[in-house]
């Protein structure tokens, strides 16, 4: 129960499992009659859900740029530091 909120919240799990089964039925149903239209549907929502994925990834490459950096500098570091041993170049 929520500090804020006083009420508390249950679910009927058959109600939510008959509400998931029916919407998976009219699901079915649409795809059965309407196949052109509902391939379309998945390969556009598809087409966002990688845009969405490389947006986010996008975000991230600086971050990633300066951790490789870091990670190189440290790395060159310890061969400076440490002549004799072996760099391994992969």
């Amino acid at each position: 129960m929520n500090k804020l909120n006083k009420t508390q919240h249950q679910i009927d799990c058959d109600t939510l499992m008959e509400n998931i089964a029916e919407l998976l039925r009219k699901i079915a149903k649409f795809s059965l009659n309407n196949r052109a239209k509902f391939e379309a549907l998945v390969m556009e929502n598809l087409a966002l859900q990688q845009t969405d994925e490389m947006k986010k990834q996008r975000k991230r490459i600086p971050q990633v740029r300066q951790r490789v950096l870091i990670m190189y500098s440290n790395q060159s570091d310890s061969v400076i530091l440490q002549p004799s041993s072996p760099v391994a170049i992969t």
